[in-house]
């Protein structure tokens, strides 16, 4: 993502993204259809892979809607997610689909969404977090993706792959899509975990048919002219409305029934311009040229068609059901079924050549001015309009990014013409920090090289007050990827020195990474002094990650200094803060972990160390933090030893020696792998026995020592006085042949004393 230290959250989808769409009038009812979709409950995975126009949405929307309807124990939660070509971005997808299940659970999904926002592989850190909350709850929940055949980003389906091969008993997955997916099929299929319906389960009999020409269109046939009907389309649910549309206006429906046969595409071919044709040319020419968007609403089509009453024109093809699903209850958004959509746009192409662009143009303009800037991006594209695609791009892509949809601002960058992108600097940062995250980092220099040469003081740039600062920033954390401790800690001094302005977010984050940076260099006293003015600063400018993360390293620092009191603080703090913006397992976040695990290696305690170090490697590898991702491995290396899995620490000390050897500047890490090697390879002391057997006073006390509070507190607990806490703990203290409190915890627990509270 583009800042190291972002604060923002992805952003939810539209409400129609995520809504079952309600259709065209005169739905028919399907019962059969309807049991066999309630087989979802009993699967793994529902796959409904039809052609366009098979009724795949119509039907799923509708069995999703009857789930919502049922009360009580049959209620079923259904999350919904319609599929749209942007969604390719890996990052996009998969805040969209936490946004679907936190619409029907909103107690699910904050922590994952958040590790959305910073993961380098989207799937990685935040699909854990998802499965395992999923898998808590108890009542079942389905999640219908529909229109999944517009996603062809392989990324994507590996992640999807994934997560079936992973659903917890209780979670369904249901796709819709014109071709089976990657997303590992053939296993479920083998293993008996998949539900399959195709063109054949979904093909309309006779009397649906009779209902939807009836119901839909108003059409009256004889039961053998249906009949003919839905033998000469095959029950193809687009192919017999298309036929009902051509039908309506015609004085002996039996010719028409006569006059075409064939599959799908003659179907379409033949009576696609047919129901254009026979519009009045008024609604003919909005249907061709209004087919440019992919949603419309009455004021958007005013603008796109340079006129005036397009809302009544919407209400009015809706009314006449021609193919327009509203997208909102005001019947204020619609689209046009995709198949159809394709139709009109192959007219338009072919009747008016060329015109598609400054309908594009303009639909960007209206959407730009009505404060939708990023859905006019592309419109901007598609209409050639360089000039306003690149204006709108360097203005928006670090907002964009710092949604987690980095991928999206690479799309939009890379239809830009680069000696465009070179020539403003927002544009070349901004490809430079997608390439540290969704290209090739590598390639960063030329851009920020690119940028710092056309750099101008009065260029605003959200997140950094000058194009230096930012292109600092972007060398630092490309140092922090590659390990090179030297090069990001000069690259974040520089930062320091263009964020003058006391308290305001640039200042915050560059002073979080040159103190953290310095921190990785050994110079613990010079980052103490950045860390906490990035503390300071960050709380005042609201800037939460480089709050946590400059309490996370003063807490190492403490420790260092042999304060654990202070640490736990620090600590404490850190992660109230980040509980509070559901800042989850960020992968940014991972030197919290590490502080905590190092804490609880501090109070003797290595075995809740293991845990916390363990979140701290998962959360370092997500982030691409080589330098803390081997500092938790040695120290997760040393909570091993101390439990006596000696195997499990040698194992741990190679992989973090291998990691730094990787690393082109692993700062203070080479000392400190030579002393924990020398640490976790010294054999392990044997557990001395008991001196004295400990009284049951003495026994309660030393149960409250882990908990580290006071010798007061203790007293108060268990209604003595401070002066007998005293005299039990000098009985504990001697018994357990121990000189301070640390020391007197480590040796219970290697006497199982403190098994039974653990």
């Amino acid at each position: 993502m583009p800042d190291p230290t972002p604060d923002l959250a992805p952003t939810p989808p539209p409400e129609a993204k995520l809504t079952p769409p309600e259709g065209r009038g005169g739905l028919i009812d399907r019962p059969a259809l309807m049991r066999t979709l309630e087989g979802v409950w009993s699967r793994r995975m529902t796959l409904v892979a039809a052609p366009a126009g098979s009724g795949k949405t119509t039907s799923l929307a509708a069995w999703a809607r009857r789930q919502g309807q049922l009360t009580g124990a049959e209620r079923r939660d259904v999350a919904w997610l319609t599929v749209e070509p942007e969604d390719a971005d890996p990052w996009r997808f998969w805040s969209a689909v936490v946004f679907a299940i936190r619409r029907v659970r909103p107690d699910l999904g904050l922590p994952a969404l958040s590790a959305l926002v910073s993961s380098a592989d989207p799937v990685e850190l935040a699909l854990p977090g998802l499965l395992a909350e999923l898998g808590a709850q108890r009542a079942p929940i389905a999640l219908v993706i529909d229109d999944l055949h517009l996603v062809g980003n392989p990324t994507v389906h590996r992640g999807l792959g994934e997560l079936l091969a992973r659903l917890p008993p209780n979670a369904h997955v249901v796709i819709s899509t014109r071709v089976e997916p990657p997303v590992g099929v053939g296993r479920l299929r083998a293993h008996g975990e998949l539900m399959e319906l195709g063109a054949d389960q979904l093909r309309l009999q006779s009397d649906e048919a009779t209902d939807l020409l009836r119901t839909g269109l108003g059409i009256e046939l004889r039961e053998d002219q249906v009949a003919r009907l839905t033998e000469r389309t095959e029950g193809w649910a687009a192919g017999l409305y298309l036929a009902g549309l051509s039908m309506r206006d015609r004085g002996d429906p039996g010719d028409f029934i006569d006059a075409f046969a064939g599959d799908d595409r003659h179907v379409v071919d033949y009576l696609g311009p047919e129901v254009i044709d026979a519009q009045p040319e008024a609604i003919r020419d909005f249907l061709v040229r209004t087919s440019v968007l992919d949603r419309l609403s009455g004021e958007l089509c005013d603008a796109v068609l340079d006129s005036t009453g397009s809302a009544t024109v919407l209400a009015q093809l809706e009314r006449s059901n021609l193919f327009l699903i509203p997208l909102d209850a005001r019947r204020r958004w619609f689209r046009f079924h995709r198949l159809f959509r394709d139709l009109l746009a192959d007219r338009l192409e072919r009747d008016h050549p060329g015109e598609a662009r400054t309908l594009h143009r303009r639909a960007a303009a209206w959407l730009e001015s009505n404060g939708d800037p990023t859905a006019a991006i592309p419109h901007a594209l598609a209409g050639g309009d360089t000039d306003a695609a690149a204006r709108l791009v360097a203005t928006v892509w670090l907002e964009v990014g710092n949604r987690g949809w980095m991928a999206t601002v690479a799309s939009w960058l890379g239809q830009l013409p680069d000696e465009v992108v070179e020539a403003d600097p927002r544009l070349s940062l901004a490809r430079a920090w997608t390439a540290l995250t969704v290209g090739t980092a590598d390639d960063i220099e030329p851009w920020l090289a690119a940028a710092e040469r056309r750099a101008d003081g009065a260029i605003e740039l959200p997140g950094a007050s000058t194009v230096e600062s930012s292109a600092a920033m972007a060398r630092a954390m490309r140092g922090g990827q590659i390990g090179d401790v030297g090069r990001a800690t000069a690259a974040a001094r520089r930062a320091v020195a263009h964020e003058t302005a006391p308290d305001s977010p640039g200042r915050a984050r560059a002073c979080a990474a040159y103190g953290l940076n310095l921190f990785w260099s050994g110079a613990s006293d010079d980052a103490e002094r950045y860390l906490e003015e990035a503390l300071a600063a960050s709380s005042a400018s609201g800037q939460f990650i480089a709050q946590v993360t400059a309490a996370a390293h003063l807490a190492l620092i403490e420790l260092e200094q042999g304060d654990p009191d202070a640490a736990s603080d620090r600590l404490r703090a850190g992660e109230e803060l980040a509980t509070a913006h559901g800042l989850g397992d960020l992968g940014q976040l991972a030197v919290l972990q590490l502080a905590a695990g190092r804490l609880e290696l501090a109070r003797d305690d290595p075995r809740a160390g293991v845990e916390r170090l363990e979140r701290a490697i998962t959360a370092a590898r997500t982030a691409r933090a080589p330098v803390p991702l081997a500092a938790a491995q040695l120290e997760l290396a040393r909570a091993h030893h101390r439990t006596g899995d000696h195997a499990a620490a040698a194992a741990l000390l190679e992989s973090a020696r291998a990691q730094i050897a990787r690393a082109r500047d692993p700062g203070v890490l080479v000392e400190r792998l030579s002393r924990v090697a020398e640490e976790v390879t010294q054999p392990a002391t044997p557990v001395a026995p008991l001196r004295e057997d400990l009284t049951d006073r003495e026994l309660e006390v030393l149960r409250l020592l882990p908990s580290l509070r006071s010798q007061r507190e203790i007293a108060d607990e268990l209604f003595v006085s401070h002066n007998t806490v005293k005299t039990h703990l000098r009985g504990i203290y001697r018994k357990l042949g121990a000189s301070s409190r640390t020391t007197a915890v480590s040796r219970a627990r290697e006497l199982g004393l403190l098994d039974r509270d653990r």
